[in-house]
């Protein structure tokens, strides 16, 4: 579909991997994650974070003893509209966040997230910019 973005990031800090695909809707998006590193027992929520820094819930889950190993993948939605999503993260309940993949918004034709922000770019690395 025109317009989505997709990404994979790991961040150094919590050796945390997320492979993301943002997929615009009217108004809203689609989110599809694949989160691997979290330790079982997690509580974990799939957030899109939009421009003005808001986070708005795509997905949650308790990480299993099979997610632990094996990885977690996701689908969800978020009220948040396809030119404002600026990056898609994992945060625990406790508001520890585990990995962010910035989304730059203005990629149309390319179609990427993880190109990394200036913030971002002390605590992540890119891994692989799309699939």
């Amino acid at each position: 579909m025109p317009g989505t973005r997709v990404g994979t990031t790991l961040d150094a800090s919590t050796n945390v991997r997320m492979t993301a695909k943002v997929v615009p809707a009217a108004g809203w998006v689609r989110v599809n994650a694949a989160v691997n590193g979290i330790p079982a027992g997690e509580n974990c929520r799939l957030l899109v974070v939009s421009r003005d820094g808001t986070r708005e819930i795509a997905a949650g889950w308790i990480v299993s003893e099979k997610g632990e190993t094996d990885g977690t993948t996701l689908d969800g939605s978020a009220a948040v509209d396809p030119a404002d999503v600026v990056a898609v993260e994992v945060q625990n309940t406790e508001g520890r966040t585990f990995v962010t993949l910035p989304c730059n918004p203005a990629l149309t034709n390319v179609d990427v997230c993880g190109k990394l922000s200036q913030r971002a770019r002390g605590r992540s690395r890119n891994v692989r910019d799309s699939y």
